[in-house]
């Protein structure tokens, strides 16, 4: 079986669609950047989820989202007005979040303040709460030899 796997952001929005038998098609493409010769470079892969699949990442997944997902790569290939046509997409059959919660706010820039805040009464501090450890994962081992980091 041929497989894809991709860490990117989402374009858009998740669109879905339901086909005559009833069953739901999801679709996305997703933003993969790369340094090559010292440039970025961002490429654009198109994805499809069906089912529960598809509708977790239309919930949980909005424009911008972070993501790593693993795919089967497909190729389409039809003729039109005597012209062979052919399109690559994805088929995604799983995924995760490749950030957090907090990196995904902090890549946000902070709201300007428009009055000047009131000083509160200082509080004693208390000790930050011990952040969870990420679970390890495979693809984490691959370090520089994956080919799209």
């Amino acid at each position: 079986m041929k497989k894809s796997f991709f860490i990117g952001h989402t374009a858009r929005n998740w669109t879905l669609k339901n086909t005559k038998n009833g069953n739901i098609i999801g679709s996305n493409d997703l933003a993969v950047q790369e340094v090559r010769n010292g440039e970025k470079k961002t490429d654009f892969f198109h994805l499809l989820a069906f089912g529960k699949v598809a509708q977790g990442l239309e919930k949980y997944v909005p424009k911008g989202t972070k993501i790593f997902v693993e795919c089967k790569p497909e190729i389409n290939f039809w003729e039109r007005d005597g012209h062979k046509q052919e399109s690559e997409y994805h088929i995604v059959l799983g995924w995760e979040y490749a950030q957090t919660k907090n990196s995904a706010q902090a890549e946000q820039p902070a709201p300007q303040p428009t009055q000047r805040p009131v000083q509160q009464p200082q509080q004693p501090q208390q000790a930050p709460a011990p952040q969870p450890q990420p679970t390890h994962q495979p693809w984490m081992d691959m370090g520089s030899e994956v080919p799209f980091i």
